[in-house]
């Protein structure tokens, strides 16, 4: 298996815990893994918007905000939420 540099160590036990599924349990899991990645990354792209620390990160931030709040709402969907 490749491993990740970088990444953050609540990351890398999610690609551990994903690693070790099958099936229907891989199914659930990996849904839910990226519903909370969608939700903390909209979550810190909208306070960027909203109180970002310049002007280019609001603009960033506000352009991109729409898209990925739709990204959000497709992984309810397959989350079943």
């Amino acid at each position: 298996m490749p491993t990740f540099r970088g990444l953050r160590p609540r990351h890398t036990a999610v690609l551990d815990r994903l690693r070790a599924l099958e099936g229907a349990e891989f199914d659930k899991s990996y849904a839910q893994a990226q519903l909370s990645a969608r939700t903390e990354t909209v979550e810190q792209l909208d306070a960027d918007a909203q109180t970002g620390g310049n002007a280019d990160l609001r603009r960033f931030a506000e352009a991109t905000l729409p898209r990925l709040q739709s990204e959000l709402e497709h992984a309810r969907r397959i989350a079943g939420q």
